[in-house]
């Protein structure tokens, strides 16, 4: 009765104010229902079970006061740092380093020193006129320096573009990592929104179940009306329940990718809450509204996609690379490598027959403990039986290889920039037209659901307009995230994720964009 009387009072205070009393609500509902406030429920360590959740009204049910807040560029720094695979080829880059290093190191100096003990029989002692003292200990000292080499020069040059190589690879899986990042980050945003337009739509058949009771009750329908709303709300039930769980293994996908433990809690930000994304959003879908400016905007996309793409990069440091060897498997049949050797040995000690100084003529001469010796060493092959011709021969197959690879490979970075541009134009325009789509829709059912609660309908007619309506919205919801996924795709395509870069490189890529439509202009 305090219900009634409540609704009366505001009818009343309604009418005094101005509304008109034909679009006031007639209906009141007096059936109970369980609300639980799952943070409440979380703090105090209460669980309910599955069948309580899956029939009550859930409040903060994703929404994790002690979980981390994440958004997009966060998601996609966390994938790349914590990224085994990327971890692996750090440690490859950081190899690939060491042997720039050891191919430097061939250039130079190599110091040696040494220490020899000899001993001979007494009789050759005193036989070779004291020469060589029985027993000699004596040290030496050696310095080899290469004056010039070419296949050492080659292998510096060479060990430096295959690291360049190695650096653009790490790039690319940093660049894969992201895409993947962001992608499971979009999937989890359509899953929540997937989740709250089912539990809209489960609310809409609550209604209409309470509509069809008081049909029922003033003798416009039969309990025909009732069953159907009743089996159409356990199967919606179904449906929420479906949706939740797709949106917890959406969860659990992106802790396998930032390799967190699986059941970790955290809470996305709505993408379109997110500054850099929404100007990043706005600035592609101006320009690929029509055929003109999408023409515009994909050459320049091809430009900057061959310039910066980690996989080119790759390709031109081993054509780079074989190039060098290509040189230098030339010149070795006439360039000489040059070498300097210097020796330097002293006696330590001299003991046993043969150590005393020489007696010759009744003179006494001291043994030379000291010897020292510098050469420089010149070596041209003349003839390794043609393998200089067949690895010249070999490597010159390969660079043209190498070479054709190239040209693929611009091909198939054109045709992916353009292929990732006409999805985002359609996504776009499918934008558009499933958000009016969706507000049609629901004026539709807003219609004919009050035409049913005035029993000028039938049952059918209001179940299409619901279907069309939630159908209209998952459609809407799909076209708003697929657009941005679509976005993802195509800065992957062009090797650039605007959305993880500060605002200075946004600037940037635009004022690079403004310069290329002038430059168009004066075409």
């Amino acid at each position: 009765m305090s219900k009634i009387i409540r609704r009366i009072a505001l009818d009343i205070e309604a009418v005094l104010e101005g509304e008109n009393l034909a679009d006031l609500p007639v209906h009141i509902s007096f059936e109970e229902k369980l609300t639980i406030n799952m943070e409440t429920a979380r703090q105090i360590k209460f669980s309910p079970d599955f069948s309580i959740l899956s029939q009550a009204e859930l409040l903060n049910e994703f929404q994790n006061k002690n979980a981390g807040l994440l958004d997009l560029n966060q998601v996609m720094q966390q994938a790349v740092e914590a990224n085994l695979a990327l971890k692996i080829q750090e440690l490859s880059v950081k190899s690939d380093e060491k042997e720039v290093d050891l191919a430097k190191s061939k250039y130079l100096p190599t110091f040696t020193i040494s220490a020899n003990g000899i001993q001979i029989d007494k009789g050759r002692a005193e036989g070779i006129l004291g020469t060589t003292a029985e027993r000699t200990i004596s040290g030496k000292l050696s310095l080899e320096q290469v004056i010039y080499s070419e296949p050492a020069l080659a292998n510096i040059s060479i060990k430096e573009h295959l690291l360049t190589a190695s650096e653009q690879y790490r790039a690319q899986v940093k660049l894969d990592i992201m895409l993947e990042a962001g992608e499971a980050y979009f999937n989890i945003l359509a899953a929540q929104t997937f989740v709250d337009l089912r539990k809209e739509n489960l609310n809409r058949i609550k209604k209409n179940l309470e509509i069809s009771k008081q049909r029922q009750t003033i003798g416009f329908s039969s309990h025909s009306d009732v069953y159907r709303w009743e089996s159409q709300l356990a199967t919606e039930t179904k449906n929420l329940i479906e949706a939740k769980k797709t949106l917890r293994l959406t969860k659990i996908q992106l802790n396998e990718i930032l390799h967190n433990p699986l059941d970790d809690k955290y809470t996305i930000k709505d993408v379109l809450t997110q500054d850099t994304v929404v100007n990043v959003v706005a600035k592609f879908k101006t320009h690929v509204r029509n055929p003109h400016s999408l023409q515009i905007l994909t050459q320049f996309l091809i430009e900057e996609a061959k310039q910066k793409s980690t996989e080119v990069q790759q390709l031109n440091a081993s054509i780079e690379a074989l190039k060098r060897s290509l040189i230098s498997i030339k010149r070795q049949r006439y360039v000489p490598v040059l070498g300097l050797r210097a020796e330097a040995d002293h006696v330590l000690s001299r003991s046993g027959a043969g150590s005393d100084p020489l007696q010759f003529n009744g003179r006494t001469m001291e043994k030379e403990d000291d010897q020292w010796s510098v050469g420089i060493n010149a070596s041209l092959p003349l003839f390794q039986g043609n393998e200089i011709s067949h690895k010249y021969a070999q490597t010159k197959i390969e660079l043209r290889k190498l070479k054709q690879q190239k040209v693929n490979l611009l091909q198939n970075i054109e045709m992916n920039v353009r292929a990732k541009l006409l999805d985002l134009a359609l996504s776009v325009t499918d934008l558009d037209l499933s958000k009016r789509s969706a507000d049609f829709a629901g004026k539709s059912f807003d219609m004919v659901q009050d035409a049913y609660s005035k029993g000028a309908v039938s049952i059918v007619e209001l179940t299409d307009a619901q279907t069309n309506r939630l159908n209209a919205e998952l459609a809407a919801s799909n076209s708003v995230y697929g657009l941005h996924k679509n976005l993802l795709r195509t800065q992957r395509a062009m090797s650039n994720f605007l959305f993880a870069k500060p605002s200075s490189e946004i600037k940037a890529f635009t004022l690079r964009f403004e310069d290329y439509i002038s430059g168009q202009k004066d075409k």
